[in-house]
């Protein structure tokens, strides 16, 4: 049986987005990930064996930005930082999860929606303000196109 591990990789340092995968081989994963990648990018922490990415994803949902991206949001960041303990198990990684990422209340889909649209603002808005990155090179890191990236930082900014 092949043993993957969930890996939690962040660009461009603290606050910027992080990726949640999987792989044989987080080392090897990041050197392919610093080729494809524009800006700097590093391995921040590996979960704890027998955890599976998908459930690590589903947890974070309310952060998610594109494909593996999510937005550093406190939860994630409370988790990764438990996650670069070495005697953190599955178990009590699961537990963790449960308690940083409750339920939401029944009907409550476009409050999250909302708050959603809310971090993905704020993530570009920072790479922009922060870094000085035009349209087109924030809109190649979340997938999105440069139009799309101007229409929300527009509908972000104050007026």
């Amino acid at each position: 049986m092949i043993a993957y591990r969930v890996y939690f990789a962040q660009c461009n340092g603290p606050g910027g987005p992080i990726k949640i995968g999987r792989s044989q081989d987080a080392e090897k994963r990041m050197r392919g990930l610093r080729v494809d990648c524009p800006y700097p990018i590093a391995l921040v922490a590996l979960a704890p064996r027998n955890m599976s990415e998908k459930e690590i994803i589903e947890a974070f949902m309310d952060s998610w930005l594109h494909g593996e991206w999510f937005v550093e949001s406190p939860e994630l960041r409370s988790f990764i930082r438990a996650c670069t303990d070495p005697s953190l198990t599955a178990d009590t990684a699961r537990e963790r999860l449960r308690r940083l990422t409750p339920e939401p209340p029944q009907g409550a889909e476009e409050l999250h929606r909302a708050r959603l649209t809310a971090q993905r603002r704020r993530a570009m808005a920072g790479l922009r303000g922060t870094h000085g990155f035009t349209l087109q090179q924030i809109g190649d890191a979340f997938g999105v196109t440069r139009e799309r990236v101007r229409q929300i930082l527009g509908s972000s900014s104050p007026r």
